[in-house]
Formats: structure tokens, C-alpha cells, sequence
């Protein structure tokens, strides 16, 4: 197995979609105040404040490649390995 091979079945062992409350369960078990986010989300200018309080809100399930969802990441300070974290996390609550 190449490099290149390994990076992509090191990355295949990785959750693609958590619920709700396993992303949040995550974010707590890592720190993240749950409130920061509705901080970042007052940031927002319309119409994406609505689209994302109405993502948070009603989503049923929160999928790792989300664009909005990967925002919210790096504005949380994280960056693709912690997030990739967070979601391996989240897939054992």
C-alpha cells in the first residue's frame, strides 16, 4: 500500500454524517462552549443567519463535508484533523 493508498483508507475510517446530538456530545467532550456558536451565528448577516440557525436547529443529521458546517469549524479554531476528530468522537457517542 502506497502513501497515497493509505491516506485514503486512513480517511475512509472516518464518520461522514453524526446526529445532532452526537456532534453536540463532541463538541462538549472537546471544550467547545455550545454557546460560542450561537455567538458566531449573531455574526452573520442576513440571509445566512437565518440559513444557519435554521441548519442548527432542524438538521437531522450534520454530514462532515458541509461547507457551512466546516466554516463553523474554523471559526471554533479547528482545523480538517480536529474536525476529523470530532467526528470519530462523535461516532462513539
Amino acid at each position: 500500500m502506497n502513501e497515497i493508498e493509505l491516506a485514503e483508507y486512513k480517511k475512509s475510517l472516518i464518520p461522514q454524517e453524526l446526529t445532532p446530538r452526537q456532534i453536540r456530545l463532541a463538541l462538549i467532550q472537546s471544550g467547545v462552549n455550545i454557546s460560542s456558536i450561537d455567538t458566531i451565528i449573531s455574526w452573520l448577516q442576513e440571509p445566512t443567519k437565518t440559513i444557519a440557525k435554521t441548519l442548527r436547529e432542524y438538521s437531522l443529521s450534520y454530514k462532515r463535508d458541509d461547507e457551512m458546517l466546516m466554516w463553523f469549524a474554523w471559526q471554533l479554531g479547528m482545523n480538517d484533523e480536529q474536525l476529523d476528530k470530532l467526528f470519530i468522537l462523535g461516532s462513539t457517542i
